[in-house]
């Protein structure tokens, strides 16, 4: 096996392993691929690199090369590029997958539960007491004002939050006097929504369902209601239920797995 590093001249046969946030925000991100020894693509790791940490955004193996030090290769040679820069921590946060599990505890990383992905189909959420009533039937007039990414507003949410990946194309703000009143930090993987954060300082439902009525508007004017999945992590488990009540019930909340959260000081 070869660990290569990814540039613009071979990042087209690694492309595949890396989520969309990566090719939005780039910065501070290291790439490196793994091939055989006959220069075929084995998998690749991506991470980004914070003051005081390191996060595996992504780690994949193909599955015919799996449980033969590819995985642990591409650990290890990120071990090596970050040492000397003061970052000694590292995480990664990642589905609930035997395999997964596996790989992180023979890195040494310890394991810990933490949120719980669900999904909902667009066709369903169209026909939820949430949409009907809170959205769907509002006069377009009474509802609060909240916008795309404009200038000042990716400084807003990076003081308030601190790095966080997100699509600008998929998220609003909303922003007075310079503060950060509310937002919906979403990303977009083909049919694929996910809503990474959706805040409000006051708690003022309207305010949340502004930001609902923008993501349901802009996923229409792409996909078919037949066709798009939004997906949501819960923070805490009285979020979760609290959608799940509006919604109408789990019959529309599909629990879709849990994710575990991998550290490891070195």
């Amino acid at each position: 096996m070869k660990i290569t590093q990814i540039t613009k001249e071979n990042e087209i046969y690694f492309e595949p392993f890396f989520p969309d946030s990566v090719k939005a925000f780039p910065e501070n991100v290291i790439r490196i691929g793994v091939v055989d020894t006959f220069d075929n693509v084995a998998g690749a790791l991506c991470a980004r690199v914070y003051d005081g940490f390191t996060d595996i955004l992504s780690i994949y193996i193909l599955k015919k090369y799996r449980r033969r030090s590819f995985g642990s290769a591409l650990i290890n040679r990120l071990y090596e590029m970050v040492n000397g820069t003061g970052n000694e921590t590292f995480i990664s946060e990642f589905l609930d997958d035997p395999d997964m599990v596996i790989f992180f505890k023979t890195m040494g990383f310890e394991l810990f539960p933490g949120r719980v992905q669900y999904m909902v189909y667009l066709r369903e959420f169209l026909r939820s007491p949430m949409y009907k009533k809170h959205i769907a039937d509002k006069d377009h007039k009474k509802v609060k004002t909240v916008s795309e990414m404009g200038e000042g507003a990716g400084q807003a949410i990076a003081s308030h939050f601190g790095p966080i990946d997100y699509d600008v194309n998929w998220s609003t703000v909303n922003i007075s006097d310079g503060i950060l009143k509310s937002c919906m930090l979403s990303t977009h993987d083909k049919n694929n929504i996910s809503i990474k954060y959706l805040y409000s300082v006051s708690g003022d439902p309207a305010e949340v369902f502004s930001h609902i009525r923008f993501l349901v508007a802009r996923t229409l004017s792409v996909y078919s209601e037949d066709d798009a999945v939004i997906r949501m992590v819960f923070e805490q488990d009285k979020h979760r239920d609290f959608f799940m009540r509006l919604l109408g019930g789990s019959v529309y909340l599909h629990p879709e797995g849990r994710y575990m959260r991998a550290v490891k000081i070195v």
